[in-house]
């Protein structure tokens, strides 16, 4: 099932626990599952974009993208839910993670796009192209040396690039890190771009 996993930033080799992959393009995840990618390229600092599709079969915590930071569950970067109607992402600055959580209403078997940015001075959230939420924040986004693997579609929580938790449970298509802020006009374009395969 590895073979519809695309890096397109190069020098990676991603690694998938049998995910089932669907003829939409989408991954299958069932919580326990998640898809590693060595952490070489994915360390942005002063800025950073992450973005995902999504749909989940129930609303527990979630995790699309996890970059661990030390041990536990501190991150340097990361997206997820939480509950019902949290939606979150943030930045480690300061050896804290810096985040916060959009009360928005999340409806299970539905697609979503879900994005957050981080541009040296501000974090945002977006659901489907739209800002919902904005929060300062200054400092260069800082990792741990011992964490090397990047969890997308799960988080690490029992140490080192290990103890998988809070797995995606639905279906994920793309996950993407960038390097920069996305405007807000890209991010609608993104949206865009998609919400038709989608059916948004």
């Amino acid at each position: 099932n590895t073979q519809a996993l695309l890096d397109w930033a190069g020098n990676n080799t991603v690694t998938a626990s049998s995910l089932t992959y669907n003829s939409d393009g989408s991954f299958s995840f069932d919580a326990s599952k998640v898809i590693t990618v060595p952490m070489t390229n994915l360390k942005p600092v002063s800025a950073i974009t992450q973005e995902c599709w999504f749909r989940t079969t129930n609303n527990n915590t979630q995790v699309f993208i996890g970059s661990q930071y030390g041990n536990g569950s501190n991150n340097s970067y990361a997206l997820w839910i939480n509950g019902a109607n949290g939606w979150a992402g943030g930045v480690n600055t300061t050896g804290t993670f810096n985040y916060q959580t959009q009360s928005t209403t999340l409806l299970t078997n539905v697609w979503y796009h879900f994005v957050h940015t981080y541009d040296g001075t501000n974090q945002k959230l977006y659901i489907n192209g739209i800002n919902v939420r904005t929060w300062g924040t200054t400092g260069n986004i800082i990792y741990g040396t011992n964490n090397t693997l990047l969890a997308v579609g799960n988080d690490w929580n029992s140490g080192y690039n290990s103890g998988a938790s809070n797995g995606v449970k639905g279906q994920m298509p793309i996950a993407k890190i960038y390097n920069k802020a996305l405007t807000a006009a890209e991010v609608t374009q993104n949206f865009n771009a998609l919400r038709g395969r989608y059916g948004i």
